[in-house]
Parts: C-alpha cells; sequence; structure tokens
C-alpha cells in the first residue's frame, strides 16, 4: 500500500492515525468547505502536510490519472447519495489489484 485516497477526509482525525511517511502519497479528498478548512489546519499544525495533499472536492474532482493502491471510505458512506454510482466511480481510481476499504455504521 504505497498510495492511498482518504474519501471524505472531514476533521483528519483517521488521517492522523493511520498517515505516516512510509507512504508515497495520501490524499485527503473533502467536500465540505469547513471541514475542508480545518483538515488544512490539522494536518498543517500536526505536520502532516509534507507528505498529505488535501483536495477539496468529491471523486468526480479527482483527474483520470489519479490511481491508488487503497481508496478508504472511513465513516463517510453514509453521506454519499448513491453509493453504487460512487463505487462505479472509485473503481476507476484504482491501481490493478487495488483494494477499497470501507467502514460504515447502519
Amino acid at each position: 500500500m504505497n498510495t492511498v485516497l482518504e474519501v471524505g477526509a472531514g476533521l483528519g482525525s483517521n488521517t492522523l492515525l493511520l498517515c505516516n511517511k512510509s507512504f508515497k502519497r495520501w490524499v485527503c479528498l473533502e467536500p465540505d468547505t469547513h471541514l475542508f478548512k480545518a483538515i488544512i489546519k490539522t494536518l498543517t499544525y500536526h505536520g502532516c502536510c509534507t507528505f498529505c495533499k488535501v483536495i477539496k472536492g468529491t471523486i468526480l474532482d479527482l483527474s483520470s490519472d489519479d490511481v491508488f493502491d487503497t481508496i478508504l471510505y472511513l465513516d463517510v458512506l453514509e453521506h454519499v447519495e448513491n453509493d453504487q454510482a460512487e463505487f462505479f466511480l472509485t473503481y476507476k481510481h484504482l491501481t490493478d489489484n487495488g483494494k477499497i476499504i470501507v467502514l460504515a455504521i447502519k
């Protein structure tokens, strides 16, 4: 697992727990303006901005060249209006043998 996309990264709590310098690339994707600004502050404060990139937007805002070994949906799927369509789009951003990891509470 060298490249990670964290969809709906929120305030960055999971990023702080999971991301470290051993990853080649870690991208946090956050569509909410308030949370986007908050995660930038959080990651800057904790010194993570040197190896984490934060993008304001959704999976639709990624370039077709943006591919990842692992895509994380941690406590975010319940906020996605059409999860089936979301996963169809997400699949296009996986490397061969890439993984999507979902944590969702019903």
